[in-house]
């Protein structure tokens, strides 16, 4: 873990390791995050992996799904991760763009898979009317 220790706090030097303390604060998987922050999860995985380097707008997806985040703590690794309470308002607040972004999504992949469900059953007739 790339951190620094800069007036003994910890500041995490590269998004790599931001976006993986992200997803364990919040026991999100690559897969529930890429819903909750409408972005691909590969794009997730490639920045967890080093491979790519994260986008303002893959931040600023993060921002918007999780308002408590620290901008700055976002983008340099500095600052606290959370607001103070009294800056972010309530923290609980339901942010429903991304709720809408989210079941959008969900609806999106649960539809593919019944598309293939439902291609794989017309295979398995067909070689079923061989016999």
């Amino acid at each position: 873990m790339w951190v620094t220790y800069v007036n003994n706090k910890i500041t995490f030097v590269n998004m790599q390791e931001r976006l993986a303390v992200i997803l364990k604060h919040y026991k999100l998987t690559q897969q529930e995050a890429s819903i909750l922050f409408s972005v691909s999860k590969a794009n997730i995985s490639h920045i967890l992996s080093g491979r790519n380097k994260a986008s303002l707008e893959f931040i600023m997806s993060i921002k918007d799904a999780k308002k408590e985040l620290e901008l700055e703590w976002l983008i340099y690794g500095r600052s606290p991760m959370f607001k103070k309470k009294e800056e972010s308002g309530r923290v609980s607040e339901i942010d429903k763009p991304s709720i809408y972004r989210a079941i959008e999504n969900i609806e999106h992949t649960l539809e593919m898979i019944n598309r293939e469900v439902n291609y794989r059953l017309n295979e398995i007739k067909e070689e079923i009317g061989k016999f």
